[in-house]
Order: C-alpha cells, then sequence, then structure tokens
C-alpha cells in the first residue's frame, strides 16, 4: 500500500502542496488552524502575540517598544524592529507588565543601548518586516545556505542544535518541531519524487510536480484528493 504527498505548481513562484493518503482521509479541521497569535496585536488592543497557556505565569513574547499607549503590551504589530523578548505579558490591560528581563541575541559588537527604531544598527535593536513571513521561504534558504558537502559548511554542529536529520526530513518536504511528538509542519520539498519504505511494509511517496529552484510556496493543500486547510499532519498518516 502506498500514501503518497503530492506536490504541484500552477503558475511561478508557487508550489501547491497535495497530501493523499490512500486509506485515511482527515478532512476535519485541527483546532491549530483556528488560532491566530497576531488577532489584537493592532489597533489599541494591546494583545502580545507570545504563546503562553491560561493563567500561565511565563508568557514570552517579543517587544518593540516600552512607550506609548498602543505598547502597553509590548508589542504592537505596525512596528518595524524588535527590541528583545520578555517573559511576563498583560494583554487588554492599557497599563504595562513590570518585572520583566528583557534577552536579545546578538552577534558583533554588544551595544548597551536599544537605538532608534529609525535607525536599529544605533543599538541592539533588529529589523522587523511582515513581507517575509513565508516558513518557505526560510526552509529553502536554510536548506541552501547552511548545508552543503563541504567540511566547514555547517554553522554549528550536532551537538548544539543543527541537526542534518532535519535537512533530510525537509528536503522531503516536511519535518518534525518538537522531538518525541509524531507530527510533521509542512514544508517545500526539495526533489520532484522521493518514497520512503516503511518497515511496516507500507510505502509513503512524495511526488512534487513542478517544483524548482524558484517554485517554493505553497499554493494549496490536498489530503487524499480533498482539500486540506491544516499545516500539519501526524506521524500516523504516514505509517497508515
Amino acid at each position: 500500500m502506498t500514501n503518497r504527498i503530492l506536490f504541484s505548481a500552477n503558475v511561478s513562484l508557487l508550489v501547491g502542496f497535495h497530501a493523499v493518503n490512500a486509506q485515511k482521509a482527515t478532512d476535519q479541521a485541527s483546532v491549530v488552524d483556528f488560532v491566530d497569535p497576531m488577532i489584537g496585536t493592532g489597533g489599541h488592543v494591546h494583545t502580545f502575540p507570545g504563546a503562553t497557556v491560561p493563567f500561565g505565569m511565563v508568557k514570552l513574547s517579543p517587544d518593540n517598544d516600552v512607550t506609548g499607549w498602543d505598547w502597553c503590551s509590548g508589542y504592537h504589530y505596525s512596528d518595524s524592529s524588535i527590541m528583545g523578548f520578555s517573559h511576563n505579558h498583560l494583554s487588554e490591560t492599557g497599563s504595562a507588565d513590570l518585572g520583566d528581563i528583557l534577552l536579545m541575541p546578538t552577534t558583533g559588537k554588544i551595544r548597551m543601548e536599544p537605538g532608534s527604531k529609525a535607525n536599529p544598527d544605533e543599538g541592539y535593536r533588529s529589523r522587523l518586516s511582515h513581507k517575509r513571513e513565508k516558513a518557505q521561504k526560510w526552509v529553502d534558504y536554510l536548506r541552501k545556505t547552511m548545508y552543503s558537502t563541504a567540511p566547514d559548511v555547517m554553522i554549528n554542529n550536532e551537538d548544539c542544535g543543527q541537526m542534518s536529520a532535519w535537512y533530510i526530513m525537509s528536503a522531503l518536504g516536511f519535518y518534525p518541531v518538537c522531538p518525541g511528538k509524531p507530527v510533521y509542519d509542512l514544508g517545500t520539498p526539495l526533489f520532484p519524487e522521493a518514497s520512503i519504505h516503511l518497515e511496516n511494509g507500507n510505502t509513503f511517496k512524495i511526488i512534487a510536480h513542478n517544483v524548482s529552484d524558484k517554485n517554493i510556496y505553497v499554493q494549496n493543500i490536498k489530503l487524499n484528493g480533498n482539500p486540506f486547510s491544516g499545516l500539519l499532519f501526524n506521524h500516523e498518516d504516514i505509517m497508515e
């Protein structure tokens, strides 16, 4: 028995994603499909986009300002820079939270001042653009720039987070985000066709029509011939 993931591209710069399972159709929407962390981060709603649980004490989220009415939660969608990430945030309060410790990863010269929004390079601010909110773009970028057959191409090593296994999975068009959790994120395929021969005798086949160096973006998704709106699928979808 063969389960399939099919990719196709009908227009330039778009890759249509079709996930086909010969036996199981999961056309039920996942609860994740209804989650939009950016809701309330614009206007005057004062909502932070970070992840947390109800009544959670740790609320990690980006910060791009500490002053002004619209930045009461620490973040506003209209901003063009990021100051860092802190662990305490309040939504919809109209007042800023206190006691935060701001963390900001950086390289090069250590700067102690954030710098201005007009020129983030003055300090430790980082530029932010919502025009690049496409995971497929960065998956493709990482594969092209962080991996090769050269002996010194990896910017890190297997013990510090950069896993060659991720490259192999990503080249197939999907990859696990959380180790030990049998759920895969859909990315962008590297090969026109690939097959995984499973230990139960089944074959999981990935077909990418018209995939190329330029055709990297997902256009649509189908599961077993039916439209699929999610961006995740389970390990059991491969095995069954």
